[in-house]
C-alpha cells in the first residue's frame, strides 16, 4: 500500500502532526522546557529514559534503544505495519490518501474505509437509540439486570436496533447510492425475494465489534424476545471485506496493551463475559464471541502474547471446546493453561456473585493442557487395563503432537508419562511413530494391487508365511 502513496504525501502527513501530541495521546508524558520525557512503553522501567524531540520530530529510548519518527512509534505501539500506521495517521491529520487496496473489497464496491465509516455511524445511532428511545426500555432493563450501567454502554459501544425494517436503510438515501452501498457492503442490510433491502438487525441489543486497531468492523446482536424466530439468540455481522469471524476477537483493541505488558491473554467465550472481566480488573481478556476458536485467532493472539489462559465451562461441551482451542494455541508455539469454572458458572456470574477474587482463584488454579486431559481421561478410562491405557496414551501423544518446539514437546510427554505411569522413552517413540504415520504418503487410488507370484500347479511354493518358514505345499497355496 505504501508504494501507492507518494513520498510527498507521506511527508505531508508527517509534517501535519506533532510527534509530542501523538505520543501524548498514547502514554503520559512530562514536559520540562524543551525536554519531553516518559516511561518507555516498550520495556518496563521505573526511571524515565524515553525522550521525545519536537525539533527533530523523533523519539528515542536510552534504555531499550527504540527510536524513530511518528510512523515508527505507532507501528511499535499498535503492533501494525507501515501501511496501517500511515492510514491511521492520515486519518488523524485529516489528509485523504488514495489507495488501491485489493483487500478493501471489489473494485466496483465500497472499500474498507467506507465500511468502517458505515459501521461507526450505525454504532453511534444504535447507542443513541438505547439511551433515548422509549422503544429501547426492554433493552435498558436487560442490561441493568446484567449489571451493565450507562458508562459501560458508552465505553463498549452497546446500543439497540429497533424493531422497524428501515432504521438504517430509511435514512441512507436512494437505492444504489453510496450510503446504501456502504450499508450493504457492511452486512447491515438484507434483501427479500423481490430484491427490496431492509435492516438486518431488528429488536436486538447491539454490541459493536472492533478490530485490534479500534475500527468498527461489525456487530453482534442479542435477541430480547425469547420467542423470536428471526435467527438465534446472537446474530453476528456476516463475512465482509472488513469482518471475518475466524480472525476477530472481541475487545482485543482494549486488551492488547495489557496483553503486551503481561505477555498473557485471557480467552473467554462471550461479549458480556469479556466485558465483566474488564470491569473486574482483568483487562487482558478477549472473547471468541461464541464462535469456534480458529487457527487464525491463535495466530492473532501470538502477535501480542506468549501465554493464553483459556477459561472454560465445566460441562462436557465446554471442556471439549477448550481442549480444541488449546491444541490450536499450542500449534502456534504459545504456552497454554486451562482454567475450569465451577459448575453452572461463567465469568460474568462468578465475578458478580463472589467478586473478582473468586475469578482470580480460578485462574490461579489453571492446569496445563496435558494435566487437564489426564484428569478427563481418568474419569473415562481405567489405566490398569490394557485397552484403557492404550486409549489414554494415544490421546496424550496426539495432544503432545501439536507442540511446535522440542522443549514444549518434551515437557508435555514427561507430564503424560508421569500421569499415566509409563516410560517417557516409550511415549516419545509412540509420538514419532504417530507423526510418521500421519505424514506417510497415501498410495494412489488407481494403483493396481501387486501381482501375485505365479507358481505352476504341482510345483513347490516357497512363499514366506513367517520368518524363516516357507509354505512348500502348492496344494494349499493361494498362488498355485
Amino acid at each position: 500500500m505504501a508504494g501507492m502513496v507518494s513520498k510527498e504525501t507521506i511527508d505531508q502527513i508527517r509534517n501535519a502532526l506533532d510527534i509530542a501530541d501523538v505520543v501524548g495521546s498514547y502514554i503520559q508524558i512530562k514536559r520540562a522546557g524543551n525536554s519531553i520525557k516518559a516511561l518507555c512503553p516498550f520495556h518496563k522501567e521505573k526511571t524515565p529514559s524515553f525522550h521525545v524531540n519536537p525539533a527533530r520530530q523523533a523519539f528515542h529510548c536510552f534504555g531499550c534503544g527504540a527510536g524513530g519518527d511518528v510512523f515508527k512509534f505507532v507501528m511499535l505501539y499498535d503492533h501494525v505495519d507501515f501501511p496501517t500506521a500511515l492510514r491511521m495517521l492520515a486519518s488523524r491529520a485529516g489528509i485523504a490518501i488514495q489507495i488501491d487496496d485489493r483487500r478493501s473489497g471489489p473494485k466496483d464496491g465500497p472499500g474498507k474505509d467506507e465500511i468502517f465509516a458505515a459501521n461507526e455511524d450505525a454504532s453511534r445511532r444504535y447507542q443513541q437509540e438505547l439511551l433515548r428511545s422509549p422503544e429501547a426500555a426492554a433493552a435498558r432493563d436487560y442490561l441493568k439486570k446484567r449489571a451493565l450501567d450507562v458508562a459501560a454502554w458508552k465505553d463498549w459501544g452497546i446500543g439497540y436496533a429497533p424493531e422497524g425494517w428501515d432504521f438504517l436503510s430509511g435514512a441512507a438515501g436512494p437505492r444504489g447510492g453510496p450510503k446504501m452501498k456502504a450499508l450493504e457492503a457492511a452486512g447491515l442490510l438484507s434483501a427479500n425475494e423481490k430484491g427490496s433491502q431492509y435492516d438486518r438487525f431488528r429488536g436486538r441489543v447491539m454490541f459493536t465489534i472492533r478490530d485490534e486497531l479500534g475500527r468498527a468492523v461489525g456487530f453482534s446482536g442479542r435477541v430480547l424476545k425469547a420467542d423470536d424466530k428471526a435467527g438465534g439468540k446472537y446474530v453476528n455481522t456476516p463475512e465482509t471485506p472488513a469482518f471475518r469471524k475466524s480472525r476477530s476477537l472481541f475487545a482485543l483493541d482494549k486488551a492488547k496493551r495489557e496483553i503486551l505488558d503481561a505477555r498473557t491473554a485471557l480467552l473467554v467465550e462471550g461479549q458480556i463475559d469479556c466485558i465483566r472481566c474488564h470491569l473486574g480488573g482483568f483487562k487482558n481478556a478477549v472473547a471468541s464471541q461464541g464462535t469456534a476458536f480458529t487457527s487464525e485467532h491463535a495466530t492473532l493472539l501470538k502477535r501480542y502474547a506468549d501465554k493464553v489462559v483459556v477459561v472454560l465451562d465445566a460441562d462436557a461441551a465446554g471442556r471439549k471446546a477448550a481442549l480444541r482451542s488449546a491444541e490450536l494455541l499450542i500449534a502456534e508455539g504459545l504456552a497454554v493453561s486451562l482454567a475450569a469454572l465451577p459448575p453452572g458458572e461463567d465469568p460474568d456470574s462468578l465475578i458478580l456473585k463472589k467478586g473478582p477474587e473468586a475469578f482470580a482463584a480460578v485462574l490461579k488454579n489453571a492446569q496445563t493442557p496435558m494435566g487437564f486431559l489426564l484428569g478427563m481421561l481418568r474419569e473415562q478410562e481405567d489405566f490398569r487395563t490394557q485397552e484403557g491405557l492404550l486409549r489414554a496414551t494415544r490421546a496424550a501423544t496426539e495432544l503432545a503432537g501439536h507442540a511446535q518446539g522440542a522443549v514444549q514437546t518434551e515437557q508435555m510427554l514427561r507430564e503424560a508419562a508421569s500421569g499415566l505411569g509409563v516410560g517417557y522413552d516409550a511415549l516419545r517413540r509412540d509420538l514419532k511413530a504417530a507423526v510418521r504415520q500421519k505424514f506417510r504418503p497415501a498410495a494412489p487410488e488407481s494403483e493396481a494391487p501387486a501381482a501375485r507370484p505365479a507358481v505352476m500347479p504341482g510345483w513347490p511354493c516357497w512363499r514366506p508365511i513367517s520368518p524363516g518358514v516357507r509354505c512348500g505345499d502348492s496344494r494349499r497355496c493361494w498362488s498355485a
